[in-house]
C-alpha cells in the first residue's frame, strides 16, 4: 500500500501520523490558545484535512487513496462526535463536511502528480 519506491517511507508515514496527532489534539484540546485570530472555522477544518489527504496521497499508492480518504472522513466524524460528548466543545456536522471538502481537494495532488509528490521530494534529497 505504501509506495515501494520510496527510500524514506517509514519517515513519510511517521510524519503523516504526526500530522494526524496534531489534528486530534487540536480538535479535542479545550483551552483557549493565545495567538492571532484564525480565519473561518470551516476554512481551518478544510485546510487541515486537505493537508492530511495531500500528505498521505504522496505516501500511498493511488489505488489506496480512496481508503485513506475514507479513514480521514471517519476520523473527522469521530472527532466531532467526541467533541459533542465532551460537553466543553460542540460537535458540528458542518465541520465534518468541511473536513470532507478538504479531503476531496487534497486528493487532487495525488491525481495530478504521477508517482506521488514524495518520490519527487526524495529525488531532490537522494542524489
Amino acid at each position: 500500500m505504501i509506495r515501494n519506491t520510496l527510500h524514506f517511507s517509514p519517515w513519510w508515514f511517521a510524519g503523516g501520523m504526526g500530522l494526524v496527532l496534531l489534528v486530534v489534539v487540536g480538535s479535542l484540546y479545550t483551552a483557549d490558545v493565545p495567538g492571532p485570530p484564525l480565519p473561518s472555522d470551516k476554512l481551518v477544518h478544510t485546510f487541515c484535512y486537505f493537508v492530511l489527504m495531500a500528505w498521505f496521497g504522496g505516501v500511498y499508492q493511488r489505488s489506496a487513496h480512496w481508503r485513506v480518504a475514507l479513514a480521514l472522513c471517519l476520523l473527522g466524524v469521530v472527532l466531532e462526535g467526541l467533541q459533542a460528548l465532551g460537553g466543553v466543545r460542540q460537535g458540528d456536522l458542518l465541520d465534518a463536511l468541511a473536513n470532507s471538502v478538504g479531503i476531496v481537494i487534497g486528493m487532487v495532488p495525488g491525481l495530478l502528480i504521477p508517482g506521488g509528490w514524495c518520490r519527487y521530494a526524495e529525488r531532490i534529497v537522494v542524489r
